[in-house]
């Protein structure tokens, strides 16, 4: 999963819709275009709290880098102090689009509960995400893990 190509797909794909009926070669130039600036085509909510997620799962990546070299109480120290900054990434990010799936399953994730708190979370999460919530969910592409906006609502059903 590279959340930076998702990020990346999300804000040409939404800008190919309002601009209309892109030719192919017309949409890869957008997608470069996105690809070297994309916080200049975030106009949308969602794309701004995910754009905020991509980078606060960037930070736990590079978080992680000397985890081999840590002991087990400075690891679980670090684990926590990471999942306490994962958590409040989400809320900011939640702040700026309260329905942010991906937002909402990270957050679940990062509160670090018990095993069976945490499943009755992800049960809840299920149950309280629509079917459909956005209008660019329900372009048909087949397979569902191909359209971009809806892999918030896979990945908690995952």
């Amino acid at each position: 999963m590279n959340l930076h190509e998702e990020l990346i797909e999300r804000l040409a794909r939404r800008r190919s819709h309002q601009l209309g009926n892109l030719s192919p070669a017309a949409y890869a130039e957008l997608v470069l275009s996105v690809r070297e600036q994309p916080e200049a085509y975030v106009d949308h909510d969602a794309d701004q709290a995910f754009m905020q997620l991509v980078a606060a799962v960037d930070r736990v990546m590079r978080s992680r880098e000397d985890d081999d070299l840590r002991d087990d109480d400075a690891f679980m120290e670090e684990r926590s102090n990471r999942m306490a900054r994962l958590l409040h990434d989400c809320e900011q990010a939640l702040a700026v689009c309260p329905e942010s799936v991906h937002a909402r399953l990270l957050a679940v994730l990062a509160s670090d509960k018990e095993p069976d708190d945490q499943l009755d979370a992800l049960l809840a999460l299920q149950r309280d995400i629509t079917p459909l919530q956005e209008p660019l969910e329900q372009t048909d592409v087949g397979d569902a893990w191909l359209n971009v906006f809806t892999r918030g609502r896979l990945r908690v059903l995952a």
